[in-house]
């Protein structure tokens, strides 16, 4: 022992946190920021308040305490993920986030290389599905939010953009999505029924079905009307989400399962719109921004196909 330690005690070695234990199991490591918003929250329960609904950091990630439930275990979900028939990716799953509504089967997830610190990327999946996996990033303020409510137990987090230029700025389709080329619709005529400023979309599906069930897609059309002043304009594109398992979500309106897809899907139309709008001379930049409540946007996405079909291919 040296005489610094005889002097003033050995130092014992700092106890590890929660997630560095689960790095250890795994392999693996959470953004550097992930830490930090943990240490910074140590301790409390953690609701992010999502566009689709509410969620809570996994209970394995605050408590101190051994976790029984296996669906809040983060190592236990991270070896199920990598099993999982739709989730198999060749990458390394983190979940860090559970929905608090019916089964709680919807997890958010980091992804990225075994030995590697992984990106903030985010994204959604649920486990009681086929539906895959979709990056959710450019539609939630997570590290980033400045909306918070705190108490003695628990911290409330608004992960949702509030106005529409956070999301639009930047924003790039995420796979599985892609615009259908040419599907691009416009028209605009006089406002003679006086309708009030604002926009409004209707969402449309059609299932094609391929002799190769594994090549299936879904193609979703959204229409798209918007009143400013004296003028009605209506707008309409088409996307393909090149999922073959969506197809079931989609029949019955399994909301949940196919919010996201919806929303990047419409926020796209939104965007197109916009620039043939600014394009004919309608209307400027910030007078369509004004058209567009984020409240209303996801609202509107939440709402149910207006028609499904299936076409065999």
């Amino acid at each position: 022992m040296s005489l610094f330690d005889k002097i003033f005690g050995k130092k014992k070695p700092e106890k590890p946190s929660q997630l560095e234990k689960i790095e250890r199991a795994l392999n693996c490591k959470f953004p550097k920021r992930f830490h930090e918003f943990i240490q910074e929250n140590k301790g409390k329960e953690i609701i992010l308040e999502l566009p689709d609904e509410n969620y809570r950091i996994l209970s394995s990630i605050r408590s101190e305490e051994e976790v029984s439930d296996l669906y809040e275990q983060v190592d236990y979900l991270s070896k199920d993920m990598k099993t999982h028939q739709a989730l198999e990716s060749g990458k390394t799953k983190l979940p860090f986030a559970r929905n608090l509504s019916g089964d709680q089967h919807k997890y958010l997830f980091f992804e990225g290389e075994d030995g590697k610190e992984f990106g903030e990327q985010v994204f959604f999946t649920d486990m009681d599905s086929l539906i895959g996996q979709i990056e959710i990033t450019k539609s939630i303020k997570f590290l980033d939010s400045t909306l918070k409510k705190r108490n003695e137990t628990q911290i409330i987090i608004d992960c949702k953009p509030q106005f529409i230029q956070e999301i639009f700025e930047n924003f790039e389709l995420p796979n599985p999505i892609s615009y259908w080329q040419k599907s691009f619709g416009f028209s605009s005529r006089e406002n003679k029924e006086n309708l009030p400023d604002g926009f409004s979309v209707q969402q449309h599906a059609i299932n094609y079905q391929f002799e190769n069930p594994k090549e299936n897609i879904a193609k979703f059309e959204m229409q798209s009307a918007f009143a400013k002043g004296e003028i009605l304009f209506f707008t309409s594109s088409a996307y393909e989400i090149d999922n073959p398992n969506l197809k079931g979500s989609i029949d019955y309106n399994v909301e949940y399962r196919t919010f996201y897809f919806k929303l990047f899907s419409i926020i796209d139309a939104l965007m197109k719109s916009k620039e043939i709008a600014m394009a004919q001379g309608i209307i400027n930049e910030d007078a369509f921004l004004d058209l567009i409540d984020v409240k209303q946007l996801f609202q509107v996405t939440k709402q149910h196909f207006k028609s499904i079909d299936t076409k065999e291919v």
